[in-house]
């Protein structure tokens, strides 16, 4: 699915499991604090960089939001380093790591 983010367009995917919705989000949000806010008080807070509109930004947010019904454990943020720091690495191609949750 389009939607605004840092640029234009962004692209989010929501994948029915058969443990429950996932979202996967790519340049949407960069971190968990984009979507639970600072000191996690629930106010967005957009993308300080890009072309796109912050109101789109927000209203992108707020999508997902309601798409994990508030589970942040629901979202996979692919720009979010931090995240993929604390996975157990299954295999390293030429500096694509393959990793999973342990």
């Amino acid at each position: 699915m389009a939607v605004g983010g840092s640029d234009r367009a962004q692209q989010l995917v929501i994948v029915e499991t058969g443990r429950g919705r996932i979202v996967v989000s790519g340049a949407c949000v960069y971190g968990a604090r984009n979507i639970l806010g600072n000191n996690n008080n629930g106010m967005y807070v957009p993308l300080g960089f890009g072309v796109g509109s912050i109101w789109e930004q927000l209203k992108t947010m707020d999508r997902i939001n309601r798409a994990i019904a508030g589970d942040i454990s629901r979202l996979v943020i692919l720009h979010d380093f931090d995240r993929w720091s604390g996975l157990e690495l299954v295999k390293d191609v030429n500096g694509f790591r393959l990793s999973r949750r342990a």
